[in-house]
């Protein structure tokens, strides 16, 4: 297996190839410093976010963040451990003085916490059953199934509790699982690590905070498995100024032909629907202009006559932490990455949701607010122009979404 070494803690001898120093040989490829050595003769233990690799005396000990392969790599403690005479192969070390490595054993993200791109296999279409989250529904809902897990797999005693009906009941399961808050286990619908940080004790349980509003919405807009059409509205769609019927249109063609799926009519214009009636506020409907929280993101206005606007604009008002953590997301996904381009943070690419697109903001407002970022993390990222290439730059192993939105609920 191969290790990526971060930084090293002992010093590294000579360059020259099969030269071996205390039974460790190393030889140089290209930038890379190799070195070679019997597993059996390693110590091998989980540090932190990192793994310490050395010899048992601990003298030669390497600090790294992970590792390609990851088989055969447990906490071997002696050379007489049975894990390690099971396995005779050889470890190399890799060490380049460039930049720090990183690897899929840097961060171990939930479930729940990761984000996905579109696929033709995964989507949702309608099982909102025309609702929009409405305010207090994930509040209720999450402390509802914290106190009874099976609360939605007995519909007679949920809308008893949660005082809706059936219809609902089923529209706020659903909006439990496509913000990510709550996951279904067979009959049981439990609170997830993402929920219990949102809306736990620590979060925000009656989304008080404008900032977790913006990440709900990034949530549900960045799910093409649970929310694939507003997933598509708030990525894909290219028009700013429309009416419902023009968003249907657009809907319904890249269902059939650029998704290759196959929907009803109705079920298409339910989601429509709903996506108006949770992120615009228009003269002709009747019910509670504060039905949806969403609604006052202003993410969907008013425009000329019939018609709405959905506009990329500055919108300075955007909390950094909803971009931070819609940033950190992404780079967890692939942990080899080191740098994102700020076109794939602009505009959807290869199905994966984009920050600009999702939040509505111009280039200008998507790098007043990423600069923002930067600035209050200025060891961890750079903005550089590389080659012409404007990009954002990791200088350290990503950061747990979760972990960043504990601190900004610790601040506030």
């Amino acid at each position: 297996m191969v290790i990526v070494v971060a930084e090293r803690k002992s010093r590294v001898y000579g360059s020259k190839p099969d030269r071996s120093v205390e039974g460790v040989h190393f030889w140089a490829e290209g930038s890379a410093l190799i070195i070679e050595k019997p597993i059996r003769s390693l110590d091998v233990a989980k540090r932190n976010r990192g793994i310490t690799v050395g010899s048992q005396t601990g003298r030669s000990a390497t600090r790294i963040f992970g590792l390609k392969d990851g088989q055969g790599l447990r906490q071997l403690r002696s050379s007489n451990s049975p894990l390690v005479s099971e396995r005779q192969h050889s470890v190399k070390i890799q060490y380049t003085t460039r930049s720090r490595a990183r690897s899929d054993t840097s961060i171990r993200l939930a479930q729940d916490i990761t984000i996905v791109k579109f696929t033709r296999d995964k989507t949702a279409f309608g099982q909102h059953e025309t609702f929009p989250l409405r305010y207090g529904w994930l509040t209720k809902g999450f402390r509802a199934i914290q106190q009874n897990p099976r609360l939605f797999d007995q519909p007679e005693h949920a809308m008893v509790t949660l005082g809706i009906g059936r219809n609902m009941v089923n529209a706020l399961r659903y909006w439990l699982e496509a913000t990510g808050v709550a996951r279904q286990n067979e009959q049981k619908t439990l609170p997830t690590n993402l929920g219990n940080t949102l809306l736990g004790e620590q979060g925000d349980g009656y989304l008080e905070d404008e900032a977790t509003l913006w990440i709900l919405h990034w949530l549900i807009a960045s799910n093409p498995d649970k929310a694939t059409g507003l997933y598509w509205f708030f990525n894909l769609y290219p028009s700013n100024v429309f009416q419902s019927e023009d968003v249907l249109k657009g809907l319904s063609t890249w269902v059939q032909h650029e998704a290759g799926l196959k929907r009803s009519a109705s079920t298409l214009k339910s989601d429509v629907s709903m996506l108006l009636r949770a992120y615009a506020f228009t003269k002709s409907r009747t019910d509670d202009p504060l039905d949806s929280p969403f609604s006052t993101l202003n993410l969907i206005e008013q425009g000329g006559g019939r018609g709405l606007r959905s506009a990329r604009m500055l919108r300075p008002y955007l909390p950094p932490v909803a971009l931070h953590f819609a940033i950190a997301q992404r780079l967890c996904v692939d942990t080899q990455r080191v740098a994102l381009p700020i076109r794939s943070l602009m505009y959807s690419e290869d199905g994966w949701a984009a920050p600009g697109a999702v939040f509505r903001l111009s280039e200008e407002g998507l790098m007043r607010i990423l600069n923002l970022v930067v600035e209050q993390n200025p060891a961890q990222y750079e903005l550089r122009d590389t080659a012409g290439l404007h990009q954002l730059y990791l200088l350290e192993p990503a950061t747990d979404p979760l972990e960043i939105l504990r601190r900004y609920y610790a601040r506030t």
